[in-house]
């Protein structure tokens, strides 16, 4: 009976081997469960868990930079409308030009308003760009007709993402000192151009010149976030190569040594069940 109970146990023994190499070479894995490699396993685990931590940083980098990158459009249709008012604004103010002339550029200037106005409502993904966090309504609203005031009815919130443990970058710019130099210098050059007033349009160029200035540098800032993006999505994405790496070598079987090493011990199973037998 002792023989027979040992035969049994030496039996479950290399059927349990067996089937763990059987595993091994179907899946591909070294660490099938836990118990196979305990070291291992947890190993495994830790980097699976950086990974997905990592994979995560990754995909919010991919969407701060499209935001990003719609805020950019945005300030760089701005920037070109305020570069076409700059050289309305130093057109209209050549003595050769009369009343009527001036009267042309201001409805040049006008439609200019608009177009910025549209600019700095503009959305991405359905929410407005430059509204801070009240992104469901449209945060410039204009008064009178012609328009003679833009009000900003956003709030002053910056949203932000995580790109990596610790570090965050905004993906938006609010109406502030900027906008509203934007929109001020327009209506202020308009108005002049209407009033066929020299002098006004003149101290225009300035205000137009500036807040294209104010652009300029938002739009810069911009473009160093984007850069900060990219050198972070860079570098995770050289980390998540040599993590994937790392965990193959913890976890991946060796094809050819499992397959020789597998009909081994079906080799030695049999044996057993023939000498049990």
């Amino acid at each position: 009976l002792a023989l027979a109970d040992e035969a049994v146990a030496l039996n479950a023994r290399n059927y349990a081997r067996l089937a763990e190499l059987q595993a091994q070479a179907a899946s591909g894995k070294r660490v099938t469960r836990p118990s196979t490699d305990p070291a291992a396993a947890g190993r495994a685990l830790n980097l699976k868990s950086t990974l997905a931590a990592n994979e995560t940083y990754l995909q919010n980098i991919a969407s701060a930079s499209e935001w990003l990158a719609a805020g950019e459009a945005a300030l760089s249709a701005v920037t070109a409308i305020l570069g076409r008012a700059l050289k309305d604004a130093r057109t209209g103010a050549s003595d050769t030009l009369g009343a009527e002339e001036r009267a042309g550029l201001a409805q040049h200037v006008d439609g200019l308003l608009t177009e910025a106005l549209a600019q700095w409502n503009a959305k991405h993904r359905g929410a407005y760009l430059f509204a801070g966090f009240k992104t469901t309504s449209a945060p410039f609203v204009p008064s009178g007709a012609p328009v003679a005031s833009v009000s900003y009815a956003g709030d002053s919130g910056l949203r932000v993402v995580e790109t990596e443990p610790g570090q965050t970058v905004a993906v938006n710019a609010t109406g502030g000192a900027m906008t509203s130099a934007v929109f001020t210098a327009l209506i202020s050059l308009r108005d002049a151009l209407n009033a066929n007033d020299t002098a006004a349009i003149a101290g225009g160029i300035g205000e137009v010149q500036a807040a294209l200035e104010g652009v300029l540098d938002t739009a810069a800032d911009f473009g160093t976030r984007q850069q900060r993006l990219a050198t972070t999505r860079a570098r995770l994405e050289e980390v998540q190569l040599g993590l994937r790496d790392f965990l193959s070598r913890t976890e991946d079987a060796a094809l050819a040594e499992t397959i020789v090493r597998l009909k081994e011990q079906e080799t030695v199973y049999e044996a057993s069940l023939q000498t049990s037998a």
